[in-house]
């Protein structure tokens, strides 16, 4: 049976859908659209899975949106040397709430090397303030990846190692919430 090159392998759909972290996947093609999103990322956003398939994550930036943090994340899109990133952004909700979402970007490859989709972890970082709350973040994400990495590894595809990315986060998640007080 052939994969559909636009849809990712059963047991990595299975693994978004049961993670309690906000995830989004996107397929790699010229704007990104995406192709799942779970629970966790309907919570955070307000926006249902229908209403968000086959969009550009853009949709949660607005005019009050730096520049400079969207130019980041496109940089490290364009990049293909560079396989994890992480960009803080200001996003709006559904309901024109804003808030601070530290997104963790992963692309996923094929035993080409070719990238096939971009996955990314979202943490609303304006609440974020306490340390306990940053290590459970950097916890569950941490454990969400390996499951993943170990799920896509069956499929030929490929996600470089995250732990020390993630790792760092603790340390940048508590300068944003230092340098808000």
């Amino acid at each position: 049976m052939m994969q559909n090159a636009l849809m990712p392998p059963e047991p990595l759909r299975a693994q978004i859908a049961r993670s309690n972290v906000a995830l989004s996947l996107a397929a790699a093609e010229a704007d990104m659209p995406l192709i799942m999103v779970n629970r966790g990322f309907q919570r955070l956003t307000g926006f249902e899975h229908a209403a968000v398939i086959g969009r550009n994550c853009r949709f949660l930036q607005d005019d009050k949106t730096p520049v400079h943090q969207i130019a980041a994340m496109s940089v490290f899109l364009r990049d293909d040397t560079r396989d994890d990133g992480r960009f803080p952004v200001l996003n709006r909700r559904i309901d024109g709430t804003g808030f601070v979402n530290l997104v963790f970007l992963s692309k996923l490859r094929d035993h080409e090397g070719r990238i096939r989709f971009v996955i990314a972890s979202q943490f609303d970082i304006t609440t974020a303030r306490q340390a306990a709350a940053l290590a459970g973040n950097d916890e569950a994400l941490i454990g969400a990846l390996d499951m993943m990495r170990q799920t896509v590894g069956q499929f030929g595809l490929a996600m470089t190692d995250s732990a020390g990315l993630i790792a760092r986060s603790i340390t940048t998640l508590a300068r944003f919430a230092v340098r808000d007080e």
